[in-house]
C-alpha cells in the first residue's frame, strides 16, 4: 500500500508541475484555478467511470467497495489528469497569448474529447478487471486464513 501512495504522490506532483509549466505566463491565480477546476473535473469523470465499471462486480461488503473506490478513483484521477490537463493547459495558454485561433482550439478540443471518450471505455473495462482482480486476491487470502 505504501508503494501505491508514493507512486500516487509522484503522479500528482508531475500533473501539477507539468500543467503549471504548460500554462506559461498566465497569472498565478488563473493557474491555481485551472489546476483546481481541472483536477475536480477529472475526479468527477473518474468517479463516473468507476461507477460504470462496477456493474457486475459483486462486493461482499459495502466497506470493501468503498475502500477500493477510494483507491482507484484517486489513482486513476492522477493518471487521467496527467494525460489531459497539461494538453488543455497548453491550448489555453496559446489561446491567451493569441498564438492560436479559437476555431483551431475548438477543433483540437473536439478531437481530444473523442479520444478521451474512447479512452474512457477502455479505462472502464480495465477498472472492472482491476476490481475483479482485487476481489479474487481478497477471496483467496481470506480462504487461506480460514483453513
Amino acid at each position: 500500500m505504501a508503494l501505491i501512495v508514493i507512486i500516487t504522490i509522484v503522479l500528482y506532483a508531475l500533473v501539477i508541475i507539468w500543467t503549471w509549466n504548460s500554462l506559461g505566463k498566465i497569472k498565478i491565480i488563473k493557474k491555481v484555478l485551472m489546476l483546481g477546476i481541472g483536477m475536480l473535473m477529472m475526479c468527477c469523470i473518474t468517479f463516473v467511470i468507476f461507477n460504470l465499471s462496477k456493474e457486475g462486480v459483486k462486493y461482499d461488503q459495502q466497506v470493501i467497495e468503498q475502500e477500493i473506490k477510494k483507491i482507484l478513483v484517486v489513482v486513476f484521477t492522477g493518471v487521467n489528469s496527467l494525460i489531459i490537463l497539461p494538453y488543455f493547459a497548453k491550448l489555453f495558454e496559446k489561446l491567451q497569448a493569441k498564438e492560436i485561433e479559437q476555431k483551431q482550439v475548438g477543433k483540437k478540443i473536439i478531437i481530444m474529447i473523442i479520444i478521451f471518450i474512447v479512452g474512457m471505455f477502455l479505462e472502464c473495462g480495465y477498472m472492472k478487471d482491476v476490481q475483479q482482480g482485487i476481489l479474487e486476491i481478497s477471496h483467496s487470502y481470506s480462504t487461506q486464513n480460514n483453513q
